[in-house]
């Protein structure tokens, strides 16, 4: 493991604050600054949490006050409490130690909001739920965690690569890539959504906190929320909204989706374009791309912007993005021009070279094109050539390394949790249907093969029930000789 602090998350905040809880008074003081704005605000912000929102520079036009974006009262209930329109209720509710949570409730529109105090200072939810969680420090990452046995050494090291490889892709400066390693991306990693909830308020599996810069997730290799951090602080000053096209779609080309790697989903991506389920014309909109589930919109944006990218290149991609930001959803009508965009032709042209994004293969297999035996047993045997490994499994195995101890995954007891965990990186399954690769050490979904979801509809070979299937090698970073088969699970 990287240094471990077990110490509280308070220490971060080294600061001296008011001996009192929030009182009566200074709470109707701070409500009475938020309803109007007012610069009294950052009286009541805690120091520490202050630096820690503006550590990486970065800000949103139009936002005053970063540190409540997400838990500030709507501007337009707001006019109706000035105007008397609206009524509402403050209910200080005492926690341990000097820790208190202000309740700002609208009867009338059955809304509540929740503002969390040490003494008298406003702190965020992350901060103060979170506060006796263990500390892991890395290149680019301060993790925190209350479950040290969900975090390993592998997925860390993963996440600095990444990082460095992303900042790279971004262009950025030494000095920016010297800031991010220096002030970090404070990374937390959660047991559950219910914990999730407890932190930001909302129900997720992960999600990027703007407030703070954090990423917060239950997934230890969360690529996509890192990417929408990336992108923003590249950009250091933009506005609140992007269209969904270029801001999910760029977090999909390069981090995939939560639990699933890019290349799972750039290849959904091109299968609904090819069978024109989705056409990336129907989603220039915000409300447009919103009337489509997300598990088809995402794939779709991701491979787009990918396209788009590769055609015009990064910095006339940033232009783009920052065209299509706003400060609010209360502008439907912007929505990106296809004048703004390559030809439909260019799409076409590239649709039709990205024949091969799926790194599964279950047909038009060459028997005689794997000389090389690599493993052989009574459930599976992997046969390879310079490219790709030939696999002939029953049902699914585990391949362990012998140098690596992870003792958790927390995908493996998702998986099979009738099964008992023995250090394996990589689980392949397979069936009739359907062909998976997963990484147990990233507990991501790194390869997977469907048979509805094939142009051609064509499930797994089969042969005296193995399923038969091909792997590129590139999705694996071992040599497959050198790991150990677990047996089969």
């Amino acid at each position: 493991m990287k240094t471990i602090i077990t110490s509280a998350f308070l220490l971060i905040f080294s600061i001296f604050l008011p001996a009192q809880s929030l009182s009566n008074e200074q709470a109707e003081s701070f409500i009475q600054a938020l309803l109007i704005n007012s610069d009294k605000l950052n009286s009541f912000f805690d120091p520490s949490e202050s630096a820690l929102s503006k550590r990486l520079g970065i800000t949103y036009s139009g936002i005053k006050f970063k540190q409540l974006i997400s838990i500030d009262i709507d501007n337009q209930i707001k006019t109706k409490i000035l105007r008397n329109q609206l009524k509402y209720n403050q209910e200080i509710i005492h926690l341990e130690s000097d820790f208190t949570k202000l309740v700002i409730s609208i009867p009338k529109e059955k809304l509540k909001y929740e503002f969390m105090f040490n003494k008298s200072k406003l702190v965020s939810k992350p901060g103060y739920y979170s506060r006796n969680w263990k500390l892991i420090n890395s290149k680019y990452f301060v993790f925190h965690t209350d479950n040290l046995s969900l975090l390993n050494d592998y997925s860390i090291n993963i996440l600095d690569s990444f990082v460095e490889e992303m900042l790279e892709y971004l262009q950025c400066s030494e000095n920016e890539k010297q800031k991010l390693s220096d002030e970090k991306i404070h990374y937390f990693l959660c047991q559950n959504e219910a914990e999730i909830k407890n932190l930001t308020g909302y129900s997720a599996r992960g999600l990027y906190y703007i407030p703070n810069d954090y990423i917060i997730s239950t997934y230890n290799c969360h690529y996509h929320e890192i990417c929408h951090l990336l992108i923003n602080y590249k950009l250091k000053s933009l506005k609140l909204y992007t269209q969904p096209l270029f801001q999910e779609g760029f977090a999909v080309a390069f981090g995939g989706r939560g639990g699933k790697e890019p290349g799972v989903i750039l290849s959904m991506g091109l299968f609904l374009e090819k069978s024109n389920f989705v056409d990336y014309k129907n989603l220039l909109g915000r409300q447009e791309f919103q009337q489509y589930d997300a598990s088809m919109t995402y794939p779709v944006a991701g491979l787009y912007t990918k396209f788009l990218i590769e055609s015009i290149g990064i910095q006339d991609y940033f232009a783009l993005y920052r065209k299509y930001s706003y400060t609010g959803f209360d502008k439907p009508s912007v929505t990106i021009n296809p004048g703004d965009l390559p030809s439909v032709s260019k799409w076409n042209d590239f649709l039709k070279n990205q024949t091969d994004l799926n790194p599964i293969k279950v047909s038009n297999i060459d028997f005689a094109g794997f000389p090389n035996t690599i493993k052989e047993s009574d459930y599976v045997s992997i046969y390879a050539n310079d490219e790709e490994f030939l696999v002939k499994l029953k049902n699914s195995v585990g391949l362990k390394p012998g140098n690596i101890t992870i003792h958790e995954s927390k995908l493996f007891a998702e998986l099979l949790p009738n099964s008992n965990y023995e250090g394996e990186k990589y689980l392949i399954t397979a069936n009739a249907d359907e062909v998976s690769i997963y990484n147990l050490f990233t507990n991501n979904l790194i390869a997977k093969y469907v048979k509805g979801f094939s142009l051609d509809n064509k499930g797994a070979m089969q042969d005296n029930g193995y399923f038969i299937f091909t792997i590129n090698k590139e999705i694996f970073d071992d040599e497959l000789e050198s790991l150990i088969i677990t047996g089969s699970k």
